[in-house]
């Protein structure tokens, strides 16, 4: 989950991921004098691994994954693994056939014991073979008991345990070296994790714990991984395993909070974010609250968040040091020295307490009319009144200022949006969305950003087709719930216009007018209720009719572009493209009940189970006679038994 819009705070910078190995920050003429440095030496020694790891190392200090990848990759190419496996099984083969040869030969030895029943009969008969040597001279006789001391004294040396293997027969143990190469896939994990590559990270750091499980530091940044490969279940295991070796942090609670919320396992998420309040320490220390304060608005916890920074900022007006100390902490951290303001109006305006919201953000810009950020919140503060002449202003305001570069580049288009440019403005959101699939573990920020320039761009329905999108994967997010319901209050008398005319088309007896007409109102409908009333009816009527519409040109084309991606589909950004095609495609068609069977498939390999059962559901309603509805119900059984299963089992390796 990417951070609040309105922070403008790096999930690095929380500390929410950690990474394995160290790893500094220099600046950028000392980093270029590393990464030359360390090119120099992978020249000189091209078979030497170690320069090649060092190198890795240098480009990932810069940022630069797809090198640092590439000279990960070439360190393991020289440092193979498997010459490490092969000679560690060579060791373990040589040292069970000492091992063998010393059991045989101690096997041979208690056998001759056995064979002279005991040591007692064996002195008895040596006394009686010396008496008799003695006597008489018996030259045999004293061989005998030659022969019967030596075996008393092999007897006696036979030993108890099998005896430490001798040092000419060790081999130099392999450990070290599998940790060294341990160390180079975790390495390159880190990388693939930094150029999001999630699912190469993942597989990397299980390489790693195989050839050394004490690295378990691995399975926090590996956990990440899973959570942003929308393995929610995955990312709780995982986490699991971690904790039982290692203390509880607060960062993987907050990780934890997320992953159960988005399979919707509220109560638990609830619990971990209680957990990792009641791990943060600084009661009295206003930064410490402050930032607290700020990491419960990353999660939505807007109640938290408002506590926390209540405090925060009463406690820096205790003394004017701590104002001093407070306010440097604020540039800081934030950029701003009044950041604590921008904080606290994101927490009140989702609190719905717009009023004093637009009261901090207008002492904010009062204090600093260039502060580009906080013109752009009050614009949205304005947006949700319905005060569109202030909101306008404070947009050209927030480009205006002379600070335009603070604000993020997502932001800067809602701005253009609303000051005219809403075509162009779109157009860059689209594409940047391309890599940003929306899941209940994230993407909820960004694509609302989207919306708002649809908005702006005078594009209502798919404005409000994104933020029920939105509320639907991430129903805490109330940004998105806002939006979405102050837009269907915007085209309420519009929408039942339409239903109006639908129902005079089914009176009429036309009913692929009535369809159409039908499909107009439910675009206009928010997500909730109302909306599932709508397409149930549509998916009704098309189904008693025997030539149902067919899908719409804008429909099928988005249908052919989410069937493409599906089939290419490798990790969840293509899974996400594929979804969200399919989903325009149900927007422009929603009485086309095949629509849903593939709406349910990519949901159910996005582990969105419950949402998969909902499609398909849809999908049954629609197709009530298909040759195939028993298999399909059986699915759904299935599903539903799977998610109950699996829900049951995370509840209980919860960690707080």
């Amino acid at each position: 989950m990417r951070v609040s819009p309105w922070l403008f705070v790096g999930i690095l910078a929380a500390g929410l991921i950690t990474f394995p190995f160290n790893v500094y920050s220099a600046g950028s003429g000392q980093s270029d004098t590393d990464i030359s440095a360390a090119k120099a030496a992978a020249f000189r020694d091209p078979q030497n691994w170690r320069v090649f790891n060092d190198l890795g190392l240098a480009y990932y200090r810069q940022a630069q994954y797809d090198q640092a990848v590439s000279a990960f990759q070439q360190a393991l190419a020289l440092y193979s693994i498997t010459t490490v496996l092969e000679t560690e099984k060579q060791q373990a083969d040589e040292q069970a056939a000492q091992r063998a040869a010393l059991a045989a030969k101690r096997d041979a030895d208690v056998q001759r014991a056995k064979d002279l029943q005991s040591r007692q009969e064996m002195n008895d008969l040596f006394g009686m073979i010396s008496g008799i040597a003695g006597m008489n001279g018996n030259m045999q006789a004293q061989m005998l008991a030659s022969t019967m001391q030596t075996l008393n004294n092999q007897i006696d040396s036979v030993p108890n345990s099998v005896p430490p293997l001798s040092p000419e027969l060790k081999m130099e143990s392999s450990l070290k070296s599998k940790r060294e190469v341990a160390n180079i896939y975790i390495c390159l994990g880190s990388a693939y994790f930094g150029k999001r590559d999630y699912q190469q990270a993942v597989t990397s750091f299980e390489n790693a714990m195989q050839l050394d499980p004490s690295r378990i530091e691995v399975l926090k940044t590996s956990a990440e991984a899973q959570y942003f490969l929308c393995k929610y279940d995955e990312c709780i295991r995982t986490f699991a395993k971690y904790h039982a070796i290692a203390p509880v942090e607060t960062g993987s609670l907050l990780r934890l909070s997320d992953a159960y919320r988005a399979i919707g396992m509220q109560s638990e998420a609830d619990k971990a974010f209680a957990a990792f309040l009641s791990k943060e320490d600084g009661a009295a220390d206003c930064v410490k609250q402050m930032q607290t304060g700020a990491m419960c608005l990353s999660h939505w916890r807007y109640e938290a968040a408002l506590e926390f920074l209540t405090q925060a900022r009463l406690g820096a007006a205790d003394s004017p040091d701590k104002t001093c100390s407070f306010t440097e902490a604020q540039l800081k951290l934030f950029r701003m020295p009044c950041a604590i303001q921008l904080l606290l109006a994101e927490a009140r305006f989702n609190l719905r307490d717009t009023a004093e919201a637009i009261a901090l953000l207008t002492d904010a810009v009062a204090k600093d009319s260039a502060n580009s950020k906080a013109w752009y919140l009050l614009a949205q503060c304005y947006d949700e009144v319905g005060d569109s002449g202030k909101a306008l202003e404070a947009y050209r305001k927030a480009l205006d200022s002379g600070k335009e570069k603070d604000l993020s580049a997502d932001y800067i288009q809602v701005c253009r949006a609303a000051t005219g440019e809403g075509a162009a403005a779109v157009r860059v959101l689209e594409n940047q969305l391309e890599s940003v699939p929306l899941t209940p573990g994230g993407g909820a920020n960004q694509w609302c950003v989207l919306a708002f320039a649809l908005e702006k761009a005078g594009r209502i329905p798919e404005a409000i087709e994104i933020f029920s999108r939105c509320v639907d994967v991430s129903p805490s997010y109330t940004r998105a719930r806002f939006a979405m319901e102050r837009l269907g209050r915007q085209v309420a008398a519009e929408r039942q216009r339409d239903m109006a005319g639908s129902d005079a088309a089914m009176k009429a007896g036309d009913r692929s007018q009535a369809i159409m007409k039908l499909a107009e109102a439910y675009r206009l409908t928010p997500a909730g209720p109302e909306k599932e009333t709508i397409r149930k009816r549509l998916l009704k009527m098309a189904a008693g009719m025997d030539n149902p519409p067919s899908m719409t040109g804008n429909a099928q084309d988005h249908y052919l572009r989410g069937s493409v991606a599906l089939k290419a589909a490798k990790n969840p950004v293509d899974l996400g493209r594929s979804l969200s095609e399919f989903q325009w495609a149900v927007f422009y068609s929603p009485w086309v009940g095949d629509l849903y069977f593939n709406t349910s498939a990519v949901k159910k390999l996005q582990n969105q189970t419950a949402a998969s059962v909902n499609d398909l559901r849809l999908y049954l309603a629609a197709k009530p006679d298909a040759a195939n509805v028993n298999d399909m119900l059986n699915r759904l059984y299935e599903f539903d038994y799977q998610r109950e299963q699996n829900l049951r089992e995370l509840a209980s390796i919860t960690a707080f």
